[in-house]
């Protein structure tokens, strides 16, 4: 099934399709913010079998909001009446991991220089292979994640629709503005600006509280994206309605992201030492 585009004169345009014929290296489109569209990654006799699942169960409660993969292909039955579907998770596990290293090389060779330059910071985390079986129908919210690490994200669409995604502007797009209407932040990549943000309580509940709402990404969601009381968009979008059976690639840190329906997917995360963003490397618009 092939993804199909609404695009908005407003956005940037941040959509790169490529398929599996291509050996191009993908690198600079994930550092330049953009998503990687590739369709039929899956067949749909993969699929078929995959569907073969629920997505509620008797008490009508979403099933998997997130699974891991390895447990599901030790027991298969906890979400799948096929038993095929272990074999099929279990290779779709080896392949997006090897695409992500066949397809990503650049990425990963800078990494490994200047891990043995001592010019990284932060844990090794593992790969994670997650399924979120659960039928939305009405759009979240336009977000950007918040994550210390650096996460390279392979989102699946496993099921027999698409899967409907908007996305709008980039967090360096997004800081632009925040400068503008003079919202300032922290950020757990760095500072952002020299203005203090004074503690409005010293318990411990509401300074972490008050961690995740103040840091960059919190303030765009709030401030640029989405208004929550009202549960509307504040800015323009693209509109993607992924196939099924296609894989999209994206930083969810750095890209904007709203989902607005979709039933099965999985999702592989790699997660990378952060790019240090601070007061001295932000652009000049700001």
């Amino acid at each position: 099934m092939i993804t199909r585009v609404t695009k908005s004169k407003d956005v940037r345009d941040n959509i790169v399709f490529s398929s599996l014929d291509e050996n191009k290296d993908l690198t600079q489109d994930y550092l330049d913010f953009n998503i990687v569209v590739i369709d039929d990654f899956i067949t749909k006799n993969e699929i078929a079998i995959l569907q073969d699942s629920q997505v509620k169960n008797a008490n009508n409660y979403d099933v998997g909001k997130k699974m891991s993969v390895t447990d599901l292909i030790k027991k298969p039955s906890r979400l799948f009446r096929n038993e095929e579907s272990s074999q099929i998770l279990k290779n779709m596990y080896l392949r997006l991991s090897e695409f992500s290293i066949e397809r990503y090389g650049e990425l990963r060779k800078n990494l490994v220089i200047s891990y043995f330059q001592n010019k990284l910071r932060g844990d090794v985390k593992p790969d994670q292979f997650n399924l979120r079986f659960r039928d939305v129908q009405e759009s979240e919210d336009m977000h950007l994640d918040r994550y210390s690490f650096e996460p390279l994200r392979i989102f699946v669409n496993l099921d027999s629709m698409p899967r409907v995604w908007r996305t709008s502007y980039d967090q360096i797009e997004c800081m632009s503005m925040l400068s503008r209407k003079k919202v300032f932040a922290t950020s757990f990549d760095g500072p952002v600006s020299f203005e203090d943000i004074p503690d409005r309580s010293d318990t411990k509940e509401t300074k972490i509280s008050k961690k995740f709402k103040d840091n960059v990404n919190g303030k765009i969601n709030s401030t640029i994206l989405y208004d929550y009381e009202k549960k509307e968009n504040l800015s323009p979008y693209h509109e993607i309605e992924f196939g099924s059976g296609s894989i999209w690639i994206v930083n969810t840190k750095r890209v904007s992201h709203q989902l607005v329906s979709g039933k099965r997917v999985g999702v592989f995360s790699r997660f990378y030492p952060a790019l240090q963003l601070t007061s001295e490397n932000l652009p000049d618009t700001l």
